[in-house]
């Protein structure tokens, strides 16, 4: 029941060559050629540029601001690839991000 634009990313965990690859596909047959399986497929959805990691260290919660891909339109179709760990500087946006640093607590967990 997925709809197009959709990201594609692999399976494999950190540290192999391939581990980061990823690509967002506009249609069916640049979906067949986006990344070999086994693959993770997700609907693709514009987000401004920014992902909230979100990490649980002993009792507290920190978010960590992170850049990502900025916001795609069919124009860029039909088929984006790229690595995670060494994006194209044109795919992500300048991450304006507070002088205390990118990672806060934001609540203790109960």
């Amino acid at each position: 029941n997925l709809r197009f634009p959709l990201v594609c990313k692999s399976v494999e965990a950190c540290s192999t060559s391939s581990s980061h690859d990823m690509a967002v596909a506009w249609d069916g047959p640049s979906l067949e050629a986006a990344i070999r399986p086994p693959l993770v497929v997700q609907r693709w959805t514009n987000h401004g540029g920014v992902v909230h990691k979100v990490y649980v260290i002993d009792s507290a919660a920190h978010i960590t601001r992170k850049p990502s891909l900025r916001d795609l339109h069919p124009p860029d179709g039909p088929l984006l690839r790229f690595n995670s760990q060494h994006p194209p500087p044109h795919l992500f946006p300048p991450l304006d991000l507070p002088s205390a640093g990118p990672t806060a607590p934001l609540c203790a967990l109960v």
